[in-house]
């Protein structure tokens, strides 16, 4: 300093109590005024400052290391060997040992060691341990996002046995949840981490997590089209991409078989080379209305490399893709489909036409049947009303029943023909349920008195009408009563009606049909609803019978919304049962005003049928009689003469005729010859086919309804009653007055009998026999009605009324009711019937009694 004169400035460490520090040392030469020289210094601490200085340094080299690490992950495709790369930049940059990325499993109990680099040497932990040790503690500070700085003095037990000196652990989160860690180890010095290695491997731990989230996503994706690349290319239906300039950009593998191409053949096509149907304006506006619509799906053809048009359906949208809305589309062909429609509407076709031969088959069977069953029919009518003996008049009633089996083999056919074609609609009118019923029994009641067996049936007293298809339940339980009186030689037949649910506006009915006959075993029950099945051969040929009957009567159950079943045991009898819920609409009457006069009336009935006697027994209780039932004759007169000595008397007795070792009328002659019994009334039932007259006796004959029965008992009693009614004979003219007929038929033996029923009911009757001579005759008489038949030679009896409707229009005359008089009884006839003007529809064969329901139905004595 004093040779050169320059100042000397120098930094120079020293010690203290608290450790080294660095000192800045500065020295100068220094002269006075009397020209002595001096050397003046001075030092100053520049610990931090230098400290400060080491940390930019630090930082800048080791920011220049992330950023080399980040260059090296985004660059690199391989995730693993980027990651790798990019923990040995940190490792030797910052000259540690080992680094590391953990990731902490879901059961958040152990720590996985996803990554290491480690010096060469240095052992792997990854080999040597699948999870990373892991201290508990460091849990807390880690999920608060706190670094874990720890030394082989602090740690000692953790990293003593790692030959770890000095570790740095920096937690790192995902969704501010707590995800894992990135850390470096010193396996040979200890050492104080400084905030920028916290700093640095935050980064990159964050870097690693991020590449390894954008590596599963770039997988996902790439797994994604590939497997929807796999799926197109091994899909049945073919696919393309069309671009806006109608370019196929894309094909998959069964469009190029569908059209017999390689894909580069097709690749760049224009779709109008390949579209067979629709022009290229076509297309062009099939484009734009898969746009607007954002999908369609339509039907087109494409040309086969071989020339010839494939029929195919498409299915199509737009997708925007690459900046750009290309047209996807997927392509089946729908050839053999187009051949099964085709072929499936031939098919349709033949059986149409068959469907139709078939109703054709029936109609003109119906017509051909029904012609002669008409004059059978109506002459066995007519017979009836003639003085017979009773040889004769059982001729006739076979005669007539014969008949009127082959009708009703003729309707189970049609109306059969019907339901399969479903074709067969029911026709719901307001009916009594009572009245209804007490019809069919009274229709088998002669047919089980033949056969001796007993029928009974029990309705309780309804309160109102019904709405339903009475017809249609008419037919059913005649079919189902029918079966069962056939099939029961002895014993008896019974109809039972129940109430299983009554509501505001409806009824739930359970009908059984029961009987005593033989039976049918669970195997013949699988039969029995099969068409055209009976139980056995020997069934048809001994009963006779379609075996429509009970799937006919199923399937109007059906159709009605009800069920059928049946319970039967094989020798022992059956109970056939169906349920029907029905509307209820107007209130009945009572049976009648008088019921009271029966109140508190003592009355036995003698019956060896326990169950018809509970029957009536029921009936007379509703009325407040004081009833009680007995099964035989002996029992009865003991009963009726204790019942004297106790001061009750009965005033009624009820007896069965037909009882066994003492009949009916020897017990009444003993009550008779009783002078303590003389007074009583008594009622003897009986059978049609049993007729007996005694005195003081009022007799009825079975089954009893409870009009019938109310009725006896009021008489009994000495009180007349209007409860029953008495049906004029149908051979009565129907009107006081002669009225004119017009009756147009071609068959020679109908004309005769149709005149001679006509006449009986005191018509005038003109015969026509077509319907030219028809028209001619209402052009030149006036008619009351006309009967037209429909099917005639010449003029049929549809072309006669049009003609007739058309006269009377053309000459103002007042309408004259036709009635179609036709032996078709197909779906559609009566229609047909209305629409070309006529006014009613009678099926052949006709009675009597139908002439003069529809005679008074349109005549009365003012027209």
């Amino acid at each position: 300093i004093f040779t050169s004169g320059k100042t000397n400035i120098k930094e120079l460490p020293f010690f203290t109590s608290k450790g080294p520090r660095i000192a800045l040392s500065r020295k100068a030469l220094y002269t006075d005024k009397r020209g002595h020289a001096f050397i003046i210094g001075s030092m100053v601490n520049i610990t931090e400052l230098k400290r400060n200085e080491h940390a930019l340094r630090e930082r800048d080299r080791l920011l220049q290391t992330v950023a080399q690490a980040t260059q090296v992950l985004l660059t690199n495709t391989d995730y693993n060997t980027a990651s790798l790369q990019t923990l040995m930049i940190i490792g030797q940059a910052t000259g540690m040992d080992r680094v590391f990325l953990v990731k902490r499993d879901p059961d958040k109990q152990t720590m996985q060691l996803l990554l290491e680099w480690c010096n060469t040497d240095i052992e792997s932990q990854r080999e040597s341990t699948k999870n990373f040790y892991y201290f508990p503690v460091w849990d807390k500070h880690l999920v608060q996002g706190l670094a874990i700085q720890s030394t082989i003095h602090e740690q000692q037990l953790i990293l003593e046995s790692q030959e770890i000196f000095a570790r740095l652990l920096v937690p790192l989160h995902f969704d501010q949840q707590f995800w894992g860690l990135i850390g470096i180890d010193n396996c040979h010095n200890e050492q104080v981490w400084s905030d920028n290695y916290i700093f640095i491997l935050k980064i990159i731990g964050d870097s690693l997590r991020g590449a390894m989230v954008r590596q599963k996503a770039e997988q996902a994706l790439q797994q994604a089209v590939e497997r929807n690349r796999l799926m197109l290319e091994i899909a049945m239906d073919g696919f393309y991409v069309m671009d806006s300039d109608k370019r196929l950009k894309e094909v998959n593998s069964a469009f190029c078989r569908m059209l017999a191409y390689e894909r580069e053949e097709l690749l760049e096509k224009l779709m109008d080379e390949l579209e067979v149907r629709l022009t290229p304006t076509d297309i062009n506006n099939l484009l734009l209305l898969v746009k607007n619509q954002g999908a369609h799906r339509f039907e087109t053809q494409l040309r086969h490399k071989q020339g010839y048009a494939i029929d195919v359906e498409v299915s199509a949208c737009f997708v925007a893709f690459a900046n750009e809305q290309v047209f996807f589309s997927f392509t089946r062909d729908i050839g053999e489909r187009k051949r099964a429609t085709r072929m499936l509407q031939q098919a349709k076709e033949v059986a149409e036409s068959a469907n139709q031969a078939k109703s054709n088959f029936l109609a003109t069977m119906s017509h051909e049947i029904r012609t002669p069953m008409n004059g059978v029919i109506g002459m066995t009518d007519l017979l009836l009303q003639t003085p017979l003996n009773e040889q004769q008049r059982d001729y006739v009633y076979t005669l007539r029943s014969s008949g009127e089996s082959l009708l009703t083999i003729i309707n189970d056919i049609l109306d059969f023909s019907k339901i399969e074609a479903n074709k067969l609609t029911l026709n719901p009118i307001e009916f009594n349920l009572q009245q209804l019923v007490e019809e069919i029994i009274n229709l088998f009641a002669p047919v089980a008195d033949r056969k001796g067996i007993e029928l009974l049936f029990y309705l309780p007293t309804l309160s109102s009408t019904l709405k339903g298809d009475a017809g249609r339940l008419r037919q059913i339980l005649i079919n189902l009563i029918g079966n069962a009186i056939k099939f029961t030689e002895q014993g008896e037949v019974l109809l039972g009606i129940s109430y299983l649910d009554i509501k505001a506006h409806s009824i739930l009915l359970r009908f059984e049909i029961i009987d005593t006959g033989v039976g049918i075993s669970p195997e013949e029950q699988q039969q029995l609803f099969q068409p055209f099945s009976q139980i056995d051969s020997s069934t048809t040929r001994r009963y006779g019978g379609t075996g429509l009957g009970l799937v006919i009567s199923q399937r109007l159950i059906y159709m009605m919304g009800g069920q059928m079943g049946i319970d039967s045991v094989k020798h022992q009898g059956s109970i056939f049962w169906f349920t029907l819920t029905l509307p209820t609409v107007s209130p009945l009457p009572a049976l009648s005003p008088l019921i009271q006069k029966l109140k508190d009336l003592r009355l036995l009935i003698v019956d060896d049928n326990l169950t018809h006697g509970e029957f009536l027994k029921k009936y007379t209780k509703s009325w407040q009689m004081q009833t009680d039932t007995i099964a035989d004759a002996t029992s009865a007169l003991l009963a009726l003469r204790q019942a004297v000595q106790g001061g009750s008397p009965y005033h009624i007795v009820i007896i069965d005729y037909k009882m066994p070792k003492i009949d009916g009328l020897t017990c009444i002659k003993a009550i008779q010859a009783d002078e303590t019994l003389a007074n009583m009334a008594i009622i003897l039932l009986t059978t049609i086919s049993q007729p007996l007259k005694t005195q003081a006796v009022t007799v009825m004959t079975k089954p009893m309804s409870q009009t019938k029965l109310l009725e006896g008992l009021l008489r009994v009693i000495g009180i007349k009653t209007t409860t029953g009614t008495i049906t004029a004979p149908v051979t009565e003219p129907f009107s006081k007055q002669v009225k004119k007929i017009l009756l147009v038929e071609d068959n020679l033996t109908n004309q005769r009998v149709a005149q001679i029923m006509l006449k009986k009911l005191g018509c005038e009757v003109t015969v026509a026999a077509n319907g030219k001579y028809a028209l001619e005759a209402v052009i030149h008489c006036r008619y009351d009605l006309v009967f037209m038949d429909c099917q005639m030679p010449e003029m049929d009896g549809f072309e006669a009324t049009t003609l007739i409707r058309q006269y009377e229009q053309q000459r103002n005359v007042s309408r004259t009711p036709i009635i179609a008089l036709t032996a078709n009884a197909m779906q559609g006839d009566s229609q047909r019937c209305q629409m070309v003007g006529m006014d009613g529809y009678l099926s052949k064969p006709v009675t009597l009694q139908n002439l003069k329901d529809i005679l008074t139905q349109w005549l009365t004595d003012d027209t």
